[in-house]
């Protein structure tokens, strides 16, 4: 089953629960003397023909059945035995109704039932006139339901034989549950559960019935009541066949109910759990294929849309072999087209949607499935703009589920989606109808949930239009808090940074509330809150370890910490770039990662237990606007942007005052400008048609006017800015602001202002923190790679080939002879302070050691960055163009400790790669900066090699005479801008530097 695509983000969560368990042919089955009494027997010569019709249907060779049956009838009318007519006339129903020939099947059904009232076998005639239901159901709903009330109440009476009575009641509910009439499933297996419960207690039949009503509860959105079926079914199934499937099955399902009650990290084990008892009983089957796809669905909601797209591949695969055309694959691409609508692919989205569809149409119109297609498709034409074909989808998904699941989760997402397309067609009275009704679902069946949080946030977002923020700031605070409670659970960093992408928004909301209420301060905490808190947090914990007052035990305590943190990222890391072909593989990985937590869980239990007052000091506080405040030098501006739909936010600080902007704006149309102003200055000014030459500096300015103009007052008598923007802002060269034209000539921001970055105020303090080694300066220079020869088609598969396709950038390693030129500056500018490196010597294992103990560390060489798996952006070191020469984001991230002051990073994208909208740009110089240097140089795109060594150069003359890091750059930026050869932006602007100034 594919949840709905809820909220205002478009995300799909694709979970599968387990088919119900069919139990065996009831009448022919061995039943316990003490139980019930025997089976109608047919005429000893027809009974071996019974039994092969029994095994024609349980190996659903329907039309051989049918035949078969026909023959059956024949001859039992013959001889006059009604036993056999009436087991015959079972037997052609069955077949005829699996055939979806049910008006054959329905006159089959009646003539059983007459046959086997006049025989007096009443357990019989519950399933001949639950199988007329079924067969009535489209055409008579009300007859239907009559005959199911009828059959049940007949059950109720049945003393005979009650336990064959249950296995055909657990029939009927499957036949049912297939046919997602939800209601009738949950009546007949609740009733199949008591008789099981009363005769059979602890038996596989009783797991297997309360796993079923496990699955229906699911389905309902009933997660607590589901929770408690699956642990009870879970607990028989251990006790009876421990690493079983069935256990397998059970852990699955539990894995979905975790997973809609928000708690990723327990739905990840127990899919982790199941998938490793499956792949070694039936490894390649269909069963994997499943637990595959849930474990995409997992990996999708925590935002990593790499790994996402690599499980739902493999299940696709496995899918596509197994059961072509089916109702899985369907559903597969379902998940497939959520990624990519996620990627921004809205062609390649609808595509996959389009598939599904197509199957869905064929073999189960009008059901669940179908409606979680129309889900998708109203996400992927809302993403497209066309909001009246995204209400018409919404409305037809809705009309589905409440029919097949009212009440059910799957109705409250799908009235969030109807709200917030009301919203967007300014319908505030419809969006809060449809948010408040969805709402009282939520909170009913997963109350404390992260879907709370959403609606509540969609909620206040309506307060916020119509200009009530006192009443979005009720809803909001309680949104946060459910936030808050998640994200503490959470233990590594990385996940908890996933989860800020993904809910997260109520913090901007709050942000925007408190300005409309003129708090501007109140603001800037809320803006404080959201931001880089993961990188934040480990800097911290990082900064206490090292702390000299700390008791020995707990120094090795938390040293031990931190290697568990490290190694669960790197075999996390390795989980997403596994090959899912090898099952022995990925169940090795997935053990490691369970044993990896179990450990940090036991290590963070045992230091809150015996180091308590420490422990409460171990994950940071949000900071107060006075600690912010207390954060600044005199002298210094900080500046929090936020943009938001139709709001930008900007909230400015200096140690003494606050002010807070709220701009109505085209949130799209900034976003296309930022990105147009940064892709024309990311040109050699040659390369630039006549257009670009003409709109880029009318572009700047109109920047500038947006983003820096409305808080211009702040910033008199300011000596530097310290920027904290958010989104694509990230990406802004800043510098190339054109404050205004003098005289026909653009006067830039950066010859006004002073100006470095931040990913919060939060790693600001911690590395300002950071104690750096006095001396040494290590060099790290790279110049010979492949002359500008193209991969070779050998190489295509090679980590560099797909870095170097994933950066977007070009795919040719050209040689930098500027390096070398800027290699001879540095060393006569350093001279025998420096340690160089260069070509084959400047290995990543080298340049580590000699990096780990010197306070400048400067790199100049290729790098890229990749932007579908961030931490797999790289410096391309020794051996040039070799995978072993590539020293990734991650490698620094997990493994590099550094005392530097400086960290240059005198390359290509360096300060470029995955966006994040919360967590900040997740690029090398984030890595290094998470490694432990105070601050680092970095670029925004493809620089100029002979420029860059001109400025480097400039920066460290300025560097070694104390000059302040923001200043030097700004110096040695000027430098260039009055130069003949490099005035153009695209030379200097693209440098920043992140981190402490001093």
């Amino acid at each position: 089953m594919c949840l709905s695509c809820v909220l205002l983000v478009g995300l799909g969560s694709p979970c599968e629960a387990q088919a119900p368990t069919v139990p065996p042919d009831p009448a022919g089955q061995q039943q316990p003397p003490h139980q019930d009494a025997p089976a109608p027997e047919p005429h000893p010569d027809l009974k071996p023909l019974v039994e092969v019709i029994r095994t024609r249907l349980h190996k659903r060779k329907y039309e051989e059945a049918l035949q078969q049956a026909s023959a059956l009838l024949q001859r039992a009318t013959e001889k006059g035995d009604a036993v056999g007519q009436a087991y015959a006339q079972r037997f052609r129903a069955r077949a005829l109704q699996e055939l979806n020939r049910l008006q054959e099947a329905l006159l089959a059904w009646e003539r059983a039932e007459q046959l086997w009232r006049e025989i007096g076998d009443g357990a019989l005639v519950v399933e001949a006139m639950l199988g007329q239901a079924f067969c009535v159901w489209r055409a008579n709903e009300a007859g239907s339901r009559r005959l199911v009330e009828q059959a049940l109440e007949l059950a109720r009476a049945e003393q005979r034989r009650p336990l064959t009575l249950a296995r055909i009641l657990g029939n009927a509910g499957a036949d049912w549950y297939n046919a997602r009439v939800l209601g009738f499933a949950q009546q007949c297996w609740e009733q199949a559960l008591v008789i099981f419960e009363r005769l059979t207690p602890g038996s596989p039949e009783t797991a297997d019935t309360l796993n079923n009503l496990g699955i229906v509860a699911g389905d309902q959105g009933n997660v607590a009541l589901a929770r408690r079926y699956f642990e009870q079914a879970l607990a028989l199934h251990k006790h009876l066949a421990p690493n079983s499937l069935e256990v397998a099955n059970t852990l699955n399902n539990l894995g979905v109910v975790a997973h809609r009650w928000g708690d990723l990290n327990l739905a990840q084990r127990y899919f982790e759990q199941a998938l490793a008892i499956k792949v070694r009983l039936v490894p390649n089957s269909l069963t994997v294929a499943s637990t595959l796809n849930n474990l995409g669905g997992v990996a999708f909601y925590r935002g990593d849309l790499l790994l996402a797209w690599r499980y739902f591949e493999q299940a696709l695969a496995l899918y596509e072999r197994l059961a072509p055309n089916s109702l899985e694959v369907a559903g597969t691409l379902n998940n497939l087209g959520n990624v990519a609508l996620n990627y921004g692919d809205l062609v390649s989205a609808q595509q996959y949607y389009g598939r599904a569809l197509a199957i869905q149409e064929r073999l189960a119109p009008n059901s669940l499935t179908m409606a979680s297609t129309h889900v998708c498709l109203g996400l992927a034409a809302r993403d497209g703009g066309d909001l009246a074909l995204a209400q018409r989808y919404f409305e037809q998904a809705l009309a589905l589920y409440e029919r097949l699941a009212p009440n059910s989760l799957e109705v409250a997402g799908t009235l969030n989606n109807l709200g917030s397309v009301a919203r967007h067609r300014g319908d505030v009275v419809l969006a809060q109808r449809s948010f408040e009704r969805a709402l009282a679902i939520q909170e009913r069946l997963a109350p404390n949930s992260l879907t709370v949080a959403g609606t509540l946030s969609n909620l206040a977002q309506l307060k916020l239009i119509q200009r009530q923020p006192q009443a979005a700031l009720q809803l909001l605070q309680r949104a946060v808090a459910l936030v808050e409670a998640h994200r503490q659970t959470l233990a590594d960093p990385e996940t908890r940074a996933l989860l800020a992408e993904q809910r997260f928004q109520p913090y901007l909301l709050l942000a925007l509330a408190y300005l409309q209420l003129n708090q501007p301060a109140k603001a800037a905490e809320a803006f404080e809150r959201s931001r880089a808190r993961s990188l934040a947090e480990t800097l911290h914990q990082r900064q206490l370890a090292l702390s000299p007052n700390l008791p020995a035990p707990l120094r090795q305590l938390l040293q031990q910490h931190q290697q568990l943190s490290a190694q669960r990222q790197r075999a996390y890391r390795q989980l997403q770039r596994a090959d899912l072909n090898n099952p022995e593989q990925l169940a090795q990985l997935q053990r490691r990662l369970r044993a990896l937590e179990q450990q940090q869980r036991a290590l963070d239990e045992r230091i809150r237990r015996e180091f308590p007052a420490f422990a409460r000091q171990y994950l940071p506080t949000p900071l107060s606007i006075q600690q912010i405040q207390q954060s600044l030098d005199a002298g210094t501006v900080l500046l929090y942007y936020a943009l938001m739909e139709n709001y930008l936010l900007i909230v400015a600080v200096s140690p003494t005052r606050v002010q807070g902007v709220v701009r109505e704006v085209d949130s799209k149309q900034l976003e296309q400008q930022v990105r147009e102003l940064r892709r024309i200055l990311g040109k050699m000014p040659a390369f630039r048609s006549a257009p670009e030459r003409e709109s880029w500096q009318r572009l700047s300015q109109q920047l500038y006017a947006q983003l820096v103009a409305p808080v211009q007052g702040m910033l008199k008598g300011a000596r530097r800015v310290l920027l904290c923007p958010d989104g694509v802002l990230s990406q802004l060269p800043w510098a190339a602001l054109i404050v205004e034209r003098r005289g026909g000539q653009p006067v830039y921001w950066v010859e006004r202002a002073t100006l470095h970055l931040t990913p919060s105020v939060g790693v600001y303090r911690q590395v300002r923190r950071v104690r750096p080694a006095t001396q040494g300066v290590v060099i790290a220079a790279v110049w010979r790679y492949t002359g500008g020869a193209p991969i070779e088609s050998a190489q295509a598969r090679s980590p560099v080939a797909t870095l170097l396709r994933r950066s977007g950038a070009s795919t040719l390693l050209t040689d930098l002879p500027a390096v070398r030129v800027e290699v001879q500056l540095l060393r006569r500018l350093f001279g025998r302070q420096a340690g160089v490196v260069e070509n084959a010597q400047a290995t990543p294992q080298v340049v580590q050691r000699l990096a780990k103990n010197a306070r400048v560390v400067h790199f100049a060489c290729h790098a890229r960055a990749d932007n579908t798996d961030p931490l797999g952006s790289a410096l391309l070191l020794a051996p040039a163009g070799a995978p072993r020469g590539m020293l990734t984001a991650e490698e620094v991230l997990f493994r590099w400790r550094l005392n530097a002051d400086v960290v240059m990073l005198s390359a290509c994208e360096t300060g470029v790669g995955a966006l994040r909208l919360h967590e900040g740009m997740y690029s090398l110089g984030r890595a290094f900066l998470g490694a432990g240097a105070r601050s680092v140089g970095m670029s925004l795109w493809e620089v100029s090699d002979k420029a860059t060594a001109e400025l480097v150069h400039s920066f460290y003359k300025w560097y070694l005479r104390g000059v302040a890091k923001d200043e030097a750059l700004r110096r040695a930026q000027l430098a260039l801008r009055r130069s003949t050869l490099y005035a153009d932006p695209y030379y200097w602007s693209g440098f920043v530097l992140m981190g402490d100034y001093r």
